[in-house]
């Protein structure tokens, strides 16, 4: 469908890199499929939820601990501040992201691997 092969210094990447890729692949898709882009950490910016809400997609995007969410109850806190037990999993609907620049209406799920002991934040535009 569509690649890109970056060498690239940082783990982040901006959207300007990789935004036209995206525009061309969704040019190949049909109209009624529905995509969900999955991306890791390096990608984790409003400005790419922004964009794949206006190409009619979905995202779920990996974040960091230390990502800052508003919660509609708690106010801002880091995304590592959010509770959560070895081995649980939970979802928290319409989280705001970022202070700056700031997006709405996404769903963070964190859950606390048990095996491995990792946490794993992901945002996402899809309630479920």
């Amino acid at each position: 469908m569509g690649w890109r092969v970056l060498k690239h210094k940082s783990s982040s990447v901006k959207i300007d890199t990789y935004q036209d890729l995206l525009k061309r692949v969704s040019r190949l898709l049909p109209v009624d499929v529905k995509v969900i882009l999955l991306a890791d950490r390096g990608f984790a910016n409003a400005e790419l939820v922004r964009y794949v809400r206006k190409l009619g997609w979905h995202c779920r995007i990996r974040i960091k601990g230390n990502f800052w969410l508003r919660h509609p109850r708690q106010g801002w806190q880091r995304v590592s501040q959010f509770p959560v037990a070895i081995g649980e999993a939970k979802l928290i609907h319409n989280v705001q992201i970022h202070k700056c620049n700031s997006l709405t209406d996404v769903h963070l799920a964190i859950a606390w691997e048990s095996t491995s002991g990792e946490h794993w934040y992901i945002i996402s535009t899809l309630a479920y």
